[in-house]
């Protein structure tokens, strides 16, 4: 049986959002590398993963590249941030979908 796990809010290029939401990271390269130490940690390659939205932020090719260097598999479900399905798959989502 597969793991599922759950995360949201990763503000991937969002420099802002450490500040915002008191992230305790140096800057952002800081914070991507952390936010893919701990996940690749956490999640086994046949995990399946449910992100509940606000991705990224700004560059796409960025969070393409975080995206694609994650364990698993990832379930998109879309916030207010995220830029909709057809985006979300090109990001590196499996499945992307209106919450």
């Amino acid at each position: 049986m597969k793991k599922h796990f759950a995360t949201s809010d990763w503000h991937i290029n969002h420099a802002k959002a450490i500040e915002f939401d008191h992230r305790p990271f140096k800057n952002l390269d800081h914070m991507h590398a952390k936010l893919v130490e701990n996940f690749n940690k956490t999640v086994p390659v046949d995990g399946i993963t449910y992100f509940l939205g606000d991705v990224g932020f700004r560059d796409k090719s960025v969070t393409r590249n975080i995206i694609n260097s994650l364990n698993g598999t990832k379930i998109l479900v879309l916030g207010n941030h995220d830029d909709g399905i057809e985006a979300a798959l090109k990001l590196g989502f499996q499945v992307a979908l209106y919450g």
